[in-house]
């Protein structure tokens, strides 16, 4: 794995990397406590999915770029079990799979993030809701 960490990091720096695994150590302490402030709060609806997007996403990113393949597939994971219909984590599964040799589930994560968009872009261009 070790070898496949330093071809897929994507800052093209060994320090860079450094920062995002550092980065990396820190946000998976934080995310826990996102969920947990957010399940307690009044305005559970109003923040909750937003931060723990954020969060995850954020996490995410700089697993790829540090080139920690096994953690950004399991927060793909994570986010696809809370939301299937994640445009955005369809696409990062589609580059992890590729990024791993599975060409042929690459392209059908490809195809789901393509046909889950295009369910998005009909809904926009239907009514409007009254």
């Amino acid at each position: 794995m070790a070898a496949d960490r330093q071809d897929l990091r994507l800052t093209g720096s060994g320090q860079a990397a450094d920062a995002y695994d550092r980065a990396i150590e820190h946000l998976i302490r934080f995310q826990p406590a996102v969920a947990d402030a957010a399940a307690k709060s009044a305005a559970v609806d109003c923040w909750h999915p937003a931060s723990t997007r954020s969060t995850t996403c954020t996490l995410l990113e700089g697993a790829l770029r540090a080139g920690q393949l096994d953690l950004a597939a399991a927060l793909v994971s994570e986010r696809l079990s809370v939301r299937e219909g994640s445009t955005y984590a369809w696409s990062k599964r589609a580059f992890l799979l590729a990024a791993t040799g599975d060409t042929a589930g690459a392209a059908a994560a490809a195809g789901r993030e393509v046909e889950l968009a295009a369910e998005v872009r009909a809904a926009a261009d239907g009514p409007l809701p009254v």
